[in-house]
């Protein structure tokens, strides 16, 4: 039996309180119906009910952000049904539909990318779905004419990972199960992707899919180091993978927390292990210390360019306080554009990607890993042969500036599409062609996100310390129980000294004095201070001043977070 509009044939039993986030969830959209293939020329929404019982959808409705329409009174889903919604002069359109409403007004649907949210009564997020044009893959489908549909119902997020182009001749499925359905329980647990605190009060951490409900009500499986009571946990929506800490006391300006969360889960009630990460206020400065330190700006057929930024500073940056621009030939800065348009920051010693396809990147690279790639759409257009690249501050202060070209390359690159720039030396001229190199093949031609393959290989042979990791865990589990400090110089009879401080500037340890180097070798740091007195949680800078008796002096600044895990 067809049921349309506000009337409901069959008698069921149909809930009417607050829904359950996900209970009813948005399984395909069509946002670009032209030219049409099988199917009526118009937009459509389809929901299904995910739950084992009727739902009342009075009072619900569907939204862009921009318009909200109201579903009919008196609407009933039945358990795991279909419901197409679609404009009313369309309603009649869908004989395969057995469900068909139309909304009091029509919500449209951008065709490049939009949010579209479903609201219970309450105006409360139920589910959202946040698409683009990329995620209907390349060919037909990208030009329109084709549907959004969710590969697995069972693990409904907003991701391309669970939405593609339908398959189906008529360019969609509307109100039948969907061309690419392909369910499969989750099993996978989630995973922390980074965080960072709006203000001195909240802490957000976000994860890589949603949260339940249930598991952020016990302090206990989110602590900050060092320690500040957390008042409320509050999952943030419209996807509900963000988690909002409210704190007791205020967090430091300039400071840096580690943040240990465990026993989180997700709707499939995977449960997450352990997981650190940082978290503090980010610089209210605007002369941070944010570089370029690798870039690929010849993309191949199908890819994308990417700029690598990383924090050589002390303090945390705020993304949406960065731009990436381009300088042309007149002189004039061209095109700024956010690195984020959200909220999120780069801590010390931390890498950042920005590209304007993240899924092709991570597919074609070995990355940095959680966190470390984001989708910023769109980069400045990057010539391929040459041209300027600048970072600058919000308030227009040039942060760092690249006058590349192509001509960096090895010598023997004789084609660098898909083959990165890497630079040598973080703290060397970032103008100066001596330190660049061709990221080198074993690496994949690209080290997006991690430390670079060529980080030693100078050709005019400069000196380098750097850090094996910027993460250890000095807790006697086998794990990163200590720090490797890595050097090279290009001839024996360097000087070397260390000397490491706490965020807050003061020295704690005094690791290496007028060491005699050769050209390669290694120090190490177990996490103690002065007297063998083990140190806390936290960020540290370890200061490398080295000199050469025929050279100059040269210093580095190396952040390293230390972790100690507590049983």
């Amino acid at each position: 039996m067809k049921r349309m509009g506000m009337v409901v044939v069959g008698i069921m039993l149909a809930f009417s309180a607050p829904a359950q986030r996900f209970s009813v969830v948005i399984n395909e959209l069509m946002a670009d119906p032209e030219p049409a293939q099988q199917l009526p020329s118009c937009e459509y929404i389809e929901l299904v009910n995910r739950t084992d019982s009727a739902i009342d959808l009075s009072g619900w409705s569907i939204s862009n952000g921009r318009t909200r329409g109201l579903l009919p009174d008196s609407l009933v889903i039945g358990a795991h049904a279909y419901l197409l919604v679609c404009p009313a002069v369309y309603r009649d359109s869908f004989p395969a539909a057995e469900l068909v409403a139309s909304p009091s007004r029509w919500p449209v649907l951008n065709n490049e990318s939009d949010t579209i949210y479903l609201l219970d009564w309450e105006e409360k997020i139920v589910h959202a779905i946040g698409y683009q044009r990329k995620w209907l893959g390349t060919g037909n489908p990208s030009g329109g004419g084709w549907s959004y549909e969710m590969i697995n119902l069972l693990h409904p997020i907003s991701s391309p990972r669970n939405w593609a182009a339908s398959r189906s001749a008529s360019g969609g499925s509307p109100g039948q199960p969907n061309s690419i359905a392909a369910p499969a329980a989750d099993e996978t647990p989630p995973l922390l992707l980074y965080s960072f605190a709006p203000d001195s009060l909240h802490v957000i951490l976000v994860m890589d899919e949603p949260i339940a409900d249930i598991n952020v009500t016990n302090n206990r499986n989110i602590v900050l180091d060092p320690p500040l009571p957390i008042l409320q946990h509050e999952l943030l929506p419209p996807f509900y993978n963000s988690v909002r800490l409210k704190l007791a006391q205020p967090l430091l300006q300039d400071r840096l927390y580690q943040l240990a969360v465990i026993g989180l889960a997700d709707l499939a009630d995977n449960t997450m292990a352990a997981a650190n990460t940082v978290t503090g206020l980010a610089t209210l400065d605007s002369t941070p210390q944010v570089i370029i330190n690798e870039l690929m700006t010849a993309e191949p057929a199908g890819g994308s360019d990417y700029i690598e930024l990383y924090n050589a500073g002390v303090v945390a940056v705020s993304l949406s306080d960065l731009r990436l621009a381009t300088r042309n030939a007149g002189g004039m800065i061209t095109s700024p554009r956010p690195v984020s348009r959200e909220a999120r920051n780069i801590y010390p010693g931390h890498y950042l990607v920005c590209t304007n396809d993240a899924g092709w990147l991570e597919q074609q690279y070995i990355t940095g890993g959680l966190g470390t790639v984001l989708e910023s759409s769109p980069l400045p257009s990057l010539a391929a042969e040459e041209g300027r690249l600048v970072v600058l501050h919000r308030k227009g202060n040039i942060l760092e500036e690249i006058p590349y070209t192509a001509d960096w390359h090895h010598k023997l690159v004789r084609d660098p599409k898909g083959i990165a720039l890497e630079r040598l030396d973080p703290n060397g001229p970032p103008d100066d062609s001596r330190n660049w190199h061709s990221a080198s093949a074993s690496s994949g031609w690209g080290t997006p996100g991690y430390r670079n393959s060529q980080q030693y290989l100078n050709e005019e042979g400069s000196a380098v310390v750097q850090l094996e990791k910027d993460l250890f865990s000095p807790d006697r589990d086998g794990v990163d129980d200590r720090l490797v400090i890595l050097y090279a110089f290009p001839e024996a009879g360097y000087v070397l000294n260390i000397t490491i401080y706490n965020s807050s500037g003061a020295e704690v340890r005094k690791l290496v004095a007028n060491a005699l180097c050769g050209r390669k070798g290694q120090f190490h740091w177990e996490g103690l201070g002065e007297g063998n007195r083990e140190l806390g949680t936290g960020i540290y800078i370890l200061v490398a001043d080295y000199y050469h008796p025929n050279g100059k002096r040269k210093k580095a600044k190396l952040p390293v977070s230390l972790v100690r895990r507590k049983n």
